[in-house]
């Protein structure tokens, strides 16, 4: 049986996230998180974490390039006012310090996300891309959170918000053109699945796809990725609900 971190340590660590990020946020818009602390973090969390999906190893992924550190958005309440169906489907520090350090290694000009949410991630993917990305995100409406100060990322010239429904959304003009693609919208089994079809058409050769959500708590996603393995080498960050592939089998090989 597949064996998941209990949810109630994801809240204590995204709550603690988040009371400090409250306490700082009148000294602090963006802040700086080393990397040496994601890789600890992982290494406690993947502590007898079993999966029946391969290990994504950070080391071999990053092989030595991994930037010394990333930039990751200040958004002091976010984590406490995010909820989807009461369970927390935002990303954790650890899960976006990842993001942020694969778009640092990466350096990708064209960005695509499914599931914008409250901007959260879109952000601070922007923050660590180059300045000439192309940053798509789509959903069916933005969540409220009141934030000034990811309305004021959102509104960079570099990202496109695209307000429509992922299921029935023409994504033709984007075929094999996205270096990186964020899956991370619907949980729902239909939802994960015409969303992942779409993600890998619109993928570029040497491309990578990110899910979001591989965890107890969301059983479609678990169910399809799992499936979806049997015919794409898909990798799982232990510790994090994050999954990712590369249509290269040496992942390394092109970062």
């Amino acid at each position: 049986m597949t064996r998941f971190p209990h949810k109630a340590a994801k809240y204590l660590s995204s709550v603690s996230f988040a009371l400090r990020q409250f306490l700082l946020a009148p000294f602090l818009y963006e802040k700086n998180s080393r990397i040496g602390r994601l890789f600890y973090d992982l290494e406690v969390l993947q502590r007898d974490f079993r999966s029946p999906l391969a290990a994504l190893d950070l080391n071999a992924l990053f092989e030595g390039s991994a930037p010394q550190q990333v930039t990751l958005f200040g958004y002091p309440l976010s984590l406490l006012r995010c909820f989807h169906r009461h369970r927390l489907a935002i990303m954790t520090p650890q899960e976006l310090t990842f993001l942020a350090a694969l778009v640092r290694v990466l350096n990708p000009k064209t960005i695509f996300e499914f599931g914008t949410g409250y901007g959260g991630t879109t952000a601070n993917l922007v923050l660590n891309a180059p300045s000439d990305v192309r940053l798509f995100t789509i959903c069916r409406s933005l969540w409220q959170t009141g934030l000034e100060e990811v309305d004021l990322v959102l509104g960079r010239e570099q990202i496109q918000i695209i307000e429509a429904d992922s299921l029935t959304f023409d994504f033709a003009p984007f075929s094999a053109r996205m270096e990186l693609v964020i899956v991370d919208a619907g949980h729902q089994y239909e939802n994960i699945r015409s969303d992942t079809e779409n993600a890998l058409r619109m993928l570029k050769p040497g491309g990578i796809i990110v899910w979001h959500n591989y965890a107890s708590n969301f059983p479609d996603v678990v169910r399809y990725l799992e499936h979806l393995a049997a015919r794409l080498h898909l990798r799982h960050l232990r510790g994090t609900s994050i999954v990712l592939y590369q249509d290269s089998p040496n992942i390394s090989a092109s970062l």
